[in-house]
């Protein structure tokens, strides 16, 4: 629940910066009941994350290895692992595609 908690925080701190090279829906599922409890949707230059039903709308960009994902005017990096996945860190987790 701490986790759900600080993720709803730091969503409330994401911010947007331009078009990139991510499509489609990524997600991080929770370990504990097996479902998918933050959603990243990617289409064109937005970014939909949908955090346990709290939807958030952004900008994205994609440049060396990472992708800046901005709302509400301020910047989250993530990277971009050897598997296609992003990765928040242990604040935001790690988010892969859903096939």
């Amino acid at each position: 629940m701490k986790k759900t908690a600080l993720h709803l925080l730091l969503i409330a701190t994401l911010a947007a910066c331009g078009s990139g090279g991510l499509s489609g829906e990524y997600g991080s599922v929770n370990e504990i009941n097996g479902r998918w409890d933050t959603l990243y949707t990617f289409k064109g230059n937005q970014v939909e994350i949908d955090l346990l039903g709290n939807i958030q709308v952004g900008s994205f960009k994609v440049e060396d290895g990472k992708v800046y994902i901005t709302f509400a005017g301020q910047t989250q990096a993530m990277h971009i692992d050897d598997s296609g996945c992003i990765d928040g860190g242990l604040l935001l987790g790690r988010a892969c595609k859903k096939s």
